[in-house]
């Protein structure tokens, strides 16, 4: 069985040694889509792998 659990990460930098006028000096931001995914044998006395809300950020 497999479950997976997708996380959304937002970050922010500025790249301070680039040229003046460079796109990448001023503070911008990336937006990065994650997706966990665990898998393994179904528990006998749980019927699951694992407890979904243990999958954490």
């Amino acid at each position: 069985m497999q479950i997976y659990k997708e996380f959304s990460i937002e970050a922010a930098h500025r790249l301070p040694n680039v040229p003046e006028g460079h796109k990448c000096a001023r503070l911008h931001g990336h937006s990065f889509q994650v997706t966990i995914y665990v898998e393994g044998p179904v528990g006998a006395e749980t019927g699951w792998i694992m407890d979904f809300g243990d999958i954490k950020a």
